[in-house]
């Protein structure tokens, strides 16, 4: 179980695990192996010794059976099933276990060449229609699948195969949810019931509204357990989260948590209207434009503080038991991620996120930091909210051996160990320090709390925020959306940080004078 994703004025020091409930998150490779496998119907009583480590052993027997069907080979010897699998990679597998062959010769795509094995799966797919093209000219095979084009690819797929057709499954006109025997509600139909009693007899009935009634039903259900992390949220608020965790996102620009019923500020994003206007980590938001968010949930609380490009939000703050208040106007918020400089012979890399953007280009930028060689390294981690944990695991990778273990995720007693996957970018020998304070959370409690518990690097600054669980999203056919907390990290030598956070090495006060960073250039000198 992997996850996290960063969002603007939501909760983004959950650590969202790709998986393949994803809404707006996305399919893990060992999942559709899984699904396509029972959608196939393919017999897994193979016993074939597989070259992968870490696979849990109620994926072995899919693994097994898209390992023996050689669909697996694009992976090769390192499958990580907890990461999310690429558009371009699911029709690969498919083309496979599938053993079909397109019926016309592959069209090319600017991401996909006519002569190769892939363009022979995104053909078949075209023709089954089992999933189109992003563009006219682009099929999208690098995009990661999501898990609604997941699920309607699976759903389509069996189509196929069980009726000689390409047309997907028609979707009911009710919802069903199947719930085990064992876990299922005590008189469960007491809520249609009220529901009948109401549509009957009720005085007014023209208040009724069948689809609110059962958004705060639901609602309801997922407050009753209590945990500030585990949510629901109807088709309007899912389709807001989908929006901010792709970027498209209009607000303060600050990354907030709630902690005992009220909204707090985990760190202003750097050049925000927030930051601009003086919020600071911490900072309890108590009230936006004179109407109270204290006892909403969290997605509530935040969509109170959202609003439209230009308006203004006016904040009365609890900052450390004195109020305050603050008027904002909302942007666009650009979210920035990695910023490297060099001073003398010292390397100084701020990340403000745990994104896509340091997926894709840390290891790059660090890379042409090392043909500098530099003397010392400081990893400014201050007022990062964290974001997803393979950004962690790659980020960690630049600095320690390939396999050193940087977490551990733990469903009670079971654990599932995190390992860097790549070589380390830096010599080892290079002094390190990475710098945190109380708006550092999730992944970047996860990177100081590996490279402290290695002694990569000493740790300088603030106890950080204490953010130790793992959530993940389950996408529901209306588009409404569960978000629920599904699993704790450790750090390598077994710290639970929830609640706790990582204590420096070397405490260093916030200063006008950045004395933090200052100490960091003196240890690393």
């Amino acid at each position: 179980m992997r996850n996290i994703l960063c969002r603007v004025l939501v909760p983004t020091l959950i650590f969202v695990v790709p998986v393949s409930t994803f809404g707006a998150t996305f399919v893990t490779r060992g999942s559709f192996i899984r699904d396509a496998v029972k959608v196939l119907q393919l017999p897994t009583e193979s016993e074939t010794e597989l070259p992968y480590r870490m696979i849990p052993k109620t994926l072995l027997p899919f693994v097994r059976a898209a390992y023996d069907r050689d669909a697996l080979k694009l992976f090769g010897e390192n499958l990580k099933p907890n990461e999310p699998i690429k558009r371009g990679e699911a029709l690969r597998i498919l083309l496979k276990l599938t053993n079909l062959n397109p019926a016309n010769d592959p069209k090319a795509y600017s991401d996909v060449r006519a002569d190769s094995e892939m363009a022979k799966a995104v053909q078949l797919a075209v023709e089954k229609n089992w999933m189109r093209p992003l563009k006219e000219h682009m099929f999208g095979v690098n995009r990661l699948l999501d898990a609604t084009e997941g699920k309607l690819l699976m759903s389509r797929l069996k189509a196929t195969l069980n009726k000689g057709s390409d047309a997907p499954p028609p979707v009911p006109t009710k919802i069903r949810i199947p719930i085990n025997q064992e876990s299922s509600l005590q008189n469960a139909d007491l809520i249609e019931a009220i529901w009948n009693i109401l549509s009957q007899d009720y005085l007014y009935k023209e208040k009724l509204n069948a689809k609110q009634a059962l958004y705060k039903a639901a609602d309801a259900l997922v407050k009753s357990v209590d945990d500030p992390y585990t949510t629901y949220m109807p088709p309007a608020s899912a389709k807001l989260f989908k929006s901010q965790i792709e970027g498209d996102v209009v607000g303060i620009g600050a990354q907030v948590d709630m902690v005992n019923g009220k909204l707090k500020v985990v760190a202003p994003i750097k050049g925000s209207p927030a930051e601009r206007a003086g919020v600071r980590p911490g900072d309890e938001i108590l009230s936006v434009n004179g109407e109270d968010i204290t006892g909403l949930s969290l997605d509530e609380a935040v969509s109170k503080v959202r609003g439209p490009k230009g308006s203004t939000a006016l904040l009365r703050i609890n900052r450390s038991g004195e109020e305050i208040k603050i008027s904002i106007v909302r942007e666009a918020i650009n979210i920035p991620e990695i910023d490297v400089a060099m001073e003398g012979g010292t390397a100084i890399i701020t990340l403000h996120q745990f994104g896509q953007i340091t997926e894709r280009d840390f290891l790059v930028r660090m890379k042409e930091i090392d043909r500098k060689d530099p003397k010392g390294i400081i990893l400014d981690l201050r007022n990062n909210p964290g974001g997803l944990l393979h950004a962690a695991e790659i980020v960690t990778s630049a600095f320690v051996p390939k396999g050193t273990i940087i977490a551990d995720v733990r469903v009670g007693e079971s654990g599932d160990p995190v390992k860097t996957a790549l070589d380390a970018v830096f010599d080892t020998r290079v002094p390190m320090v990475v710098l945190v304070n109380n708006g550092s959370a999730s992944a970047s409690e996860i990177v100081a709390g590996a490279l402290q518990d290695l002694k990569r690097a000493t740790i300088v600054g603030e106890q950080t925020f204490g953010k130790g669980s793992v959530q993940k999203i389950v996408t529901l056919r209306d588009g409404s959306s569960l978000k629920l907390t599904i699993a704790e990290w450790f750090t390598p030598l077994g710290r639970q940080i929830n609640k706790e956070g990582i204590k420096p090495d070397v405490p260093v006060a916030a200063g006008d004078r950045d004395e933090q960073l200052l100490k960091a250039k003196d240890l690393v000198r």
